[in-house]
């Protein structure tokens, strides 16, 4: 029989973007360009939304990334950086870290050394977010567009730096705009800019005297995207970007990032189709790498290391993983084996995330995020009678709003359930009867913040309510599991509003709630989590640093070592492993300074050992 498993998720925060094993940790804006001298992709700064600015130096040889212990310009993002091939240097400029203005620095690598270069009278001043390339015949840094400081008001200048000195053009341009992306057509001896916030559909060419209008009738209109030139096909190629909020700052959901690819040859725009990577990207950072023949595309929200080699994207390193993240759910139950995971908040500005992710019990892979708007604090558990993962509610970010929606996946898509909804609430928790093939939602706040002591039964076609006679008080911060030895739902913890923290087992049987008599007392926790461990047949709950089991009778302390201390987690029970899996939570006080975990833990029956 397959057992399933949930886990609801807590209000916490912290830490954005995917990770890998040795690579650079800047996730948004970061600067790359291809040093043909040696053969290596270098990488500088970005940012994450914890607003921590990478002031680090990768590089990437094809095969691993390594960073490069040198010392050179503060941590920043929204800057950007060409290779000169002449003089064999990185050229960086502008950029700053978050919630400060951006500098007006010019910054040369060599490859050893960072040196920062003397820009004279005139320059562009503090700049962030503009488009910047290396015209090569005629042996100059181009730079156009950004903001600047103070309002950040957007710029329309023409800059070029000859490695010595910036000189002003005083030429008409484009429409003045931020976030403009710009490559350079060797072939054809022009810069070409597109995208921009403000006209941010339009193509434009500088051959060193004018700039020209090309076209407006190419990829839709974004900006945070990335553009390089892929000299092998002889394209310029766009990726990713956004659509057109409003302000320099503005936020913009998962949902509203791209994933396509476009490529210019001159005369027109053409998409181009792939199996690329399956999740949106955002702010990554894009190079050519001329010995290999490939575009190489790292960072974004959420991404990892990806290489296109003009018919398709793939992943060299395998790595991808999860960002850091409270919030999430997890739920196993499916005959293919496996833990899913998707939701959560990552980053200080609360930011939500919708991708959801698959454990084979060696790494997490992206699956799909067309599903569910992004949210935080949803409840899911997997129906083993029909075979779907099915989530309720959740808060989303926007004044903190919640949601009544009901999401099921099949394994291969997600779909909006018509059903009626038991209302709108977040905190709560779910797990699947499986011998009476219902759902069994319980606890967390409405849509107005009041605390809710209503079950809620679904059977894959209509919610309904459940036994009002006797049950469990209003609770948040619970965690809820399947016996399937006993047949019974266990709620346990979590906090009430006028008895503090739960310490009472609750047991439903299909038809009522009851109080557990417990032989020995529980631990006291809430933000816990609890799942049904069918080989060792008992429930079992992590919380803070401690392990402990629930038989029916009595509850037993089972280990006080593994994952570090933390508030906030997720757990599900993979069947086919006979393992419980773990992922990520925070750390005591579940906001800044206190981050995030990406981390990974399995429990055998005995002890808990981080997979790596």
């Amino acid at each position: 029989m397959r057992r399933a498993v949930i886990v609801l998720s807590v209000l916490l925060v912290p830490r954005t973007g995917n990770t890998q094993v040795n690579a650079p940790p800047g996730y948004d804006r970061p600067a790359m360009v291809y040093d043909a001298r040696r053969g290596v992709i270098v990488h500088f700064g970005g940012g994450d939304n914890i607003r921590l600015s990478s002031g680090e130096t990768w590089e990437w040889n094809g095969t691993a990334w390594t960073k490069r212990d040198v010392q050179g310009p503060s941590g920043r993002f929204a800057h950007n950086m060409v290779y000169d091939s002449r003089r064999q240097r990185a050229v960086l400029y502008g950029g700053g870290a978050y919630g400060a203005d951006p500098t007006g620095e010019t910054w040369e690598f060599d490859g050893t050394h960072w040196e920062q270069r003397e820009n004279g009278n005139a320059y562009p001043g503090p700049r962030g977010g503009f488009g910047m390339a290396y015209d090569s015949a005629r042996d100059r840094t181009v730079l156009y567009g950004g903001y600047g400081a103070g309002d950040r008001t957007s710029s329309g200048e023409t800059w070029e730096w000859d490695g010595t000195r910036w000189n002003r053009l005083d030429i008409p341009g484009p429409t003045a705009k931020a976030f403009i992306r710009m490559a350079y057509d060797v072939r054809r001896q022009r810069v070409v800019a597109f995208g921009g916030r403000g006209g941010g559909a339009e193509t434009w060419e500088f051959d060193g005297r004018q700039w020209t209008k090309r076209a407006n009738d190419g990829p839709p209109p974004r900006d945070h995207h990335a553009m390089a030139w892929d000299s092998g096909r002889q394209r310029v190629v766009v990726f990713s970007g956004g659509g057109q909020p409003t302000g320099i700052g503005a936020y913009r959901p998962t949902n509203d990032w791209l994933t396509d690819l476009w490529e210019w040859d001159g005369t027109r725009w053409t998409e181009r189709a792939s199996a690329g990577p399956p999740l949106r990207v955002a702010i990554p950072g894009l190079a050519f790498d001329e010995r290999r023949r490939v575009l190489v595309a790292f960072g974004g929200r959420p991404f990892g290391t990806w290489e296109w080699d003009g018919s398709r994207w793939r992943a060299p390193l395998g790595g991808l993983a999860p960002a850091p993240r409270a919030g999430h759910v997890m739920a196993s139950g499916s005959s293919s084996g496996g833990v899913w995971m998707t939701s959560g908040q990552v980053g200080e500005e609360r930011r939500t995330v919708d991708t959801l992710w698959k454990w084979n019990g060696v790494a997490w892979r992206p699956v799909a995020n067309n599903g569910p708007r992004y949210r935080s604090l949803p409840a899911a558990a997997f129906d083993t009678r029909r075979n779907v993962l099915v989530l309720h509610g959740g808060a989303g970010l926007i004044n903190e709003n919640r949601y009544g929606d009901t999401w099921e996946w099949t394994g291969t898509a997600w779909s909006e359930r018509p059903v009626d909804s038991p209302g709108a609430r977040d905190h709560h928790a779910m797990a699947f009867d499986e011998a009476r093939g219902t759902m069994v939602m319980f606890g967390g706040q409405d849509a107005t913040r009041a605390w809710i002591h209503s079950t809620w039964l679904y059977d894959g076609n209509a919610w309904r309510q459940g036994d009002s006679t006797a049950h469990p008080p209003g609770v948040v911060h619970h965690a809820m599991a399947y016996d399937a030895r006993r047949q019974r739902v266990v709620l346990y913890g979590g906090g009430t509003q006028d008895r503090g923290r739960l310490r009472d087992v609750w047991e439903w049987d299909g038809v009522r709630w009851q109080v557990a008599p417990s032989s020995t007392p529980g631990p006291v926790v809430s933000h816990h989590r609890m799942v049904y461990d069918a080989a060792r047949g008992v429930t079992l709950l992590f919380g803070g640093t401690e392990t402990w089991s629930w038989d029916g009778t009595s509850w037993r302390r089972l280990a006080t070592t593994g994952p570090s201390q933390r508030l906030v987690s997720a757990m599900a029970y993979d069947e086919l492993r006979q393992r419980v899996v773990l992922f990520g939570g925070s750390g005591p006080g579940g906001a800044p300074p206190h981050s995030s975990f990406a981390d990974t833990w399995e429990w055998d029956g005995t002890a808990w050992r981080e997979i790596r």
